[in-house]
């Protein structure tokens, strides 16, 4: 169940209550939030690959670009969790180990390559992103892995009350770990 809200959605739905002003309000900051950190991958990007500040898109057209990035980021995470939703029961263990490694792999490389097409003014070719792909799909497996043994031994074993708290801070440490993975396979993939 999920931490304070699970046991309140068990209780009846009907004892939830709060403010949906709050509610829009506070997913409005957090989409703004997550397109600045886009934004900022996209200047890193734009910067690492020698980009003219002339040849730069303008703000309102960085942010337009950024919400394909969001979309793409979301479809990989969705992509490195199928393993565990499509093969739960009906695959033997070494399929789902090897799909469990597999394809969080390929979808760190997919983002890394993706966010590279949709975010970068200057086309970069694959052969030149390869070695940070694959250090992103590696790290995307590696905190994927991490995450999911935080969760199972920190998050289970939390109250109602903190475990929210915990929730909120292990995602935005892995936003934090995730993000500055991507910029390192970008400086690997630029030398």
């Amino acid at each position: 169940s999920v931490p304070v809200i699970g046991t309140e959605i068990a209780d009846g739905a009907d004892s939830l209550d709060g403010s949906v002003v709050v509610l829009v309000g506070s997913i409005l900051v957090s989409v703004w939030a997550g397109l600045g950190l886009l934004d900022m991958l996209q200047e890193s990007l734009n910067t690492v690959w020698d980009v003219r500040v002339v040849d730069r898109p303008p703000w309102i057209q960085r942010r337009l670009r950024d919400v394909p990035g969001a979309l793409l980021i979301a479809a990989c995470a969705v992509l490195s969790g199928a393993a565990r939703w499509v093969l739960a029961d009906d695959a033997a263990t070494v399929v789902r180990t090897v799909a469990g490694v597999v394809l969080p792999v390929a979808a760190g490389m997919v983002a890394f390559a993706g966010l590279h097409l949709l975010l970068c003014a200057r086309a970069v070719p694959w052969r030149a992103q390869l070695p940070g792909a694959a250090l992103v799909g590696i790290g995307w497996w590696a905190l994927q892995t991490l995450g999911g043994w935080f969760i199972t031994r920190y998050v289970a074993r939390s109250s109602d009350t903190y475990g929210v708290f915990v929730v909120v801070l292990g995602l935005l440490s892995w936003s934090y770990l995730l993000g500055t993975l991507y910029l390192y396979g970008l400086e690997l993939s630029s030398v």
